[in-house]
């Protein structure tokens, strides 16, 4: 049985089982998705990998590299400042780092 669209075809659950093999064949083959129908309700649509790959891939919001999002009551003067002294605390540790290893060699 075909819907409207008549691309893609519907099948009942039982049929499906019978069928699954050469439903994956066809899918694979031709592309066009098959949904499975429980009680005239679809449960399942079996589509090919290709396509799967491109529904699935979740794309991530633009977001400015280096920007920041605050909750309320923060204080944003301070949140830097402590941004700024964990930033200068590390620089420290790497600069100990880079100089043991310079009298090391």
């Amino acid at each position: 049985m075909y819907n409207i669209d008549m691309s893609i075809k519907e099948v009942s659950f039982s049929e499906a089982r019978r069928r699954l093999s050469s439903i994956v064949d066809q899918v694979e083959k031709s592309g066009p998705p098959v949904k499975i129908l429980r009680h005239g309700k679809v449960v399942a649509v079996v589509v090919n990998a290709e396509e799967y790959k491109l529904k699935s891939v979740r794309i991530k919001p633009f977001k400015l590299a280096g920007s920041i999002k605050l909750r309320k009551g923060v204080d944003f003067d301070k949140f830097i400042a402590e941004g700024r002294k964990q930033f200068a605390v590390a620089l420290d540790a790497r600069r100990e780092r880079l100089l043991e290893e310079i009298n090391e060699s």
